[in-house]
């Protein structure tokens, strides 16, 4: 997973990133502090996607 850290207003990255992908739910882009790898496997899951193309996603709605 590398050294991927959350940045930015999440609720503003989440907004952004549902529009884009509306499969993902409320719960799929629960974040807490510290724990990236959680919300990346969750999304990975409900997109069928791997880890570098969630970190991709997730890095293109940052700030």
């Amino acid at each position: 997973m590398g050294n991927f850290k959350m940045a930015g207003d999440w609720d503003m990255q989440t907004k952004s990133i549902r529009n884009q992908h509306p499969r993902l739910t409320t719960l799929d882009l629960r974040f807490e502090d510290g724990k990236e790898k959680e919300l990346i496997m969750r999304m990975g899951m409900r997109l069928n996607k791997n880890t570098a193309d969630i970190i991709n996603i997730l890095k293109r709605h940052q700030p």
